[in-house]
């Protein structure tokens, strides 16, 4: 059974054509700024992230460079 709670952590290299190797639950950066996250039906979100402050609850396959300016993103990964 699924948890909600992070069980690891990726580190992400956004790119707006090449996918995270497994989708991830969430996202956090050490660099404030924006993300847009791209959803697996393709559709994006743009969030806006505080410095080291964890955003959960989006399942997510990539995350788009162009309009992304937070910085040392990571991706979080739900345990089992």
């Amino acid at each position: 059974m699924r948890t909600n709670i992070v069980a690891s952590r990726v580190s992400i290299t956004p790119s707006d054509s090449v996918n995270i190797a497994a989708p991830c639950h969430g996202v956090v950066a050490t660099g404030a700024g924006n993300v847009v996250l791209v959803f697996p039906d393709d559709t994006t979100i743009t969030l806006a992230l505080t410095l080291n402050v964890p955003v959960t609850g989006y399942l997510f396959k990539r995350i788009n460079s162009t309009l992304t300016t937070a910085t040392g993103i990571s991706g979080l990964r739900y345990g089992e």
